[in-house]
């Protein structure tokens, strides 16, 4: 074994990691250690979501997610070869070549994030700098629009972004929840239908998408809502994979598809993959609004894109993005003023709450997951064992939610959903009826399924069998229609048990109290996390963890590192 090969396995990375440096290399020498230190944090940072790595006035991505792995008192002396390393291959990028980097300026990819990256910035700049297609009467419809601010039903700035909805093929809806974004797409929609061309003698093509079903559902509930009866278009829904007709085998194989106006919701959770292929799929004429809380954590397979394009904010002096500052349904103001402290990482705000829907258990480890199980095993009693009736189930799954950060881990989901169930087990009786809570983790188009749906599975105790049985139903509820649809358990093609929920999960949801455990290594998700998970709360919050655990989220962010915002700046100049 190499010396070099020693020194950097004594380290923090990860076998595949250094594999990745060795690769890169090949002649791996004590001479180019700390090249191999950079290229091991380069596939490293990737795999934390971060398309690039990047060396102006600092090193980005923050090499702190590396510390949970090593000691801190070695932390100075890895970052400073991480640093030497990355300006050593800067230097000689002109000539180093190898097919498994790629250099640009002084950022330093993965080909795959590259190819992304640049994928999304040339379809975004094609989309800022075109025309939308000449579909509706102006004048009507701004006169429908001076008269809904007549009737007060719109703030300043949701009259601002329906008016670039109008006006540009792109454009952005940013805000917190309760700030109006789907009201103000619905308003959208119901102006566009009283304005369109008819002339042209086609219907209206409107698509309504998110990441999720439900969040997909939601926004279309709204848009039918505020529909003019005498409204003519073709309405789709659906989520972006399916809209895309994308595949798991060929992800970004996306088809195009034919829509004059589209608005996708929760766009905060949209990864490298979706955006390109969203972009891509769509033709630059149409109108293309994304609507989302730029503060939320970043989509978990990587990049922090909707972020970054609300920061662009304008192009060329035209601004594309809308901030909606003003929450207009919030039924607890503690935990609005709760959120803007953590957004602001003002420590003594967010922690100075008097218990009026904010409150703080801060205790030992194994107290905190005690009192955390005891709070869901006090939940999942009655109505969900016992004489069940499951409509009842699921209106009581929106009065709580358990939330932890962490999942394959003893104090994350995966270990509480398997404890809560065996809970349930012990408290059974032969022949004694019980529910439990499964979420759907894939789309499934045949049943009509999407990814994040809550079933519930019918079951009863059966001594020496497995638990649940594969034959029992899961049942699935229309709240709209007021449904119940139901499957066998063993023709589902992938779901978890759904007693306790990740952050990342829980986003495009609300319920009256949530209970976000935070345990040691919670730190590494940055405020973005507490922010979302306390913002999935209408009435009140109860945040377990140790202070010095918060006290790391207040300071920490979790944004993802790419070269968007750059090079989106630099086409802008060349443009000019």
């Amino acid at each position: 074994m190499h010396a070099a090969t020693s020194s950097l396995e004594m380290n923090i990375f990860s076998p595949l990691e250094i594999a990745f440096a060795k690769q890169v290399l090949q002649d791996f020498t004590k001479e180019n250690e700390e090249e191999a230190f950079f290229l091991s944090f380069l596939f490293a940072a990737s795999l934390e979501g971060h398309l690039c790595t990047s060396l102006k006035e600092k090193l980005s991505p923050d090499p702190s997610f590396l510390w949970e792995r090593e000691g801190k008192e070695r932390k100075e002396k890895i970052e400073e070869k991480i640093i030497a390393g990355f300006r050593k291959l800067l230097l000689q990028k002109d000539s180093f070549f190898s097919p498994l980097i790629r250099f640009e300026e002084d950022r330093a990819y993965l080909p795959k994030n590259y190819f992304f990256e640049t994928k999304i910035v040339d379809q975004l700049s094609q989309r800022l700098q075109a025309k939308p297609k000449e579909l509706f009467h102006r004048e009507i419809f701004f006169s429908e629009l001076q008269r809904c601010v007549g009737e007060k039903q719109l703030q300043k700035e949701q009259v601002e972004a329906i008016e670039k909805g109008f006006d540009m093929s792109l454009s952005l809806i940013v805000g917190g929840p309760g700030t109006g974004k789907t009201f103000t797409a619905s308003i959208m929609i119901a102006l566009f239908s009283l304005s369109f061309a008819h002339e042209q003698k086609k219907q209206l093509r409107v698509a309504l998408t998110a990441p999720t079903g439900r969040a997909a559902d939601h926004l279309k509930e709204a848009v039918l809502k505020h529909l003019p009866p005498q409204a003519s278009l073709e309405l789709v829904s659906s989520t972006l994979h399916s809209l895309l007709k994308i595949r798991e085998d060929r992800p970004f194989a996306a088809k195009s598809f034919c829509a004059d106006v589209i608005i996708v919701d929760e766009s905060s959770m949209i990864d490298p993959t979706l955006m390109a292929s969203l972009l891509a799929s769509s033709l630059p004429t149409s109108r293309l609004i994304l609507m989302g809380d730029s503060h939320q954590l970043p989509a978990i397979e990587g990049g922090s894109i909707f972020f970054e394009m609300a920061k662009k904010e304008s192009w060329k002096g035209k601004n594309f993005a809308t901030l909606l500052k003003k929450p207009m349904r919030f039924e607890n103001e503690e935990i609005l003023l709760f959120s803007q402290a953590v957004l602001e990482g003002d420590l003594k705000k967010g922690l100075n709450r008097d218990d009026k829907g904010v409150s703080f258990l801060f205790s030992e480890e194994k107290e905190m997951q005690e009192r955390f199980f005891l709070e869901g095993a006090s939940f999942f009693s009655p109505p969900f064992v016992g004489d069940v009736d499951l409509s009842a189930c699921f209106a009581h799954m929106q009065t709580l939610r358990l939330l932890s950060p962490l999942r394959n881990t003893k104090n994350g989901v995966d270990a509480y959903n398997q404890r809560f169930l065996c809970h349930l087990m012990h408290q059974l009786s032969l022949g004694q009826e019980a529910v439990i809570p499964v979420l759907i983790t894939r789309n499934d188009t045949d049943k009509k399924l999407s990814n994040g749906t809550l079933g519930m599975i019918k079951t009863y105790y059966r001594k020496e069998k497995a638990f649940p049985h594969f034959s029992d139903l899961v049942y699935f509820w229309n709240a709209k229609e007021a449904t119940m649809r139901s499957f066998p358990l063993s023709s589902l093609g992938s779901y978890e048990y759904g007693y306790c929920l990740s952050v990342h999960k829980s986003q495009g949801n609300e319920f009256s109290k949530v209970v976000l455990l935070l345990p040691p290594g919670s730190e590494i998700f940055g405020k973005e996390m507490l922010y979302t998970a306390a913002t999935r709360a209408k009435k009140s919050l109860l945040v377990m963890g140790s202070k010095k655990t918060i006290e790391e989220l207040f300071k920490k962010e979790s944004l993802k590192s790419s070269g968007i915002l750059e090079k989106l700046r630099l086409l802008e100049k060349e443009n000019l």
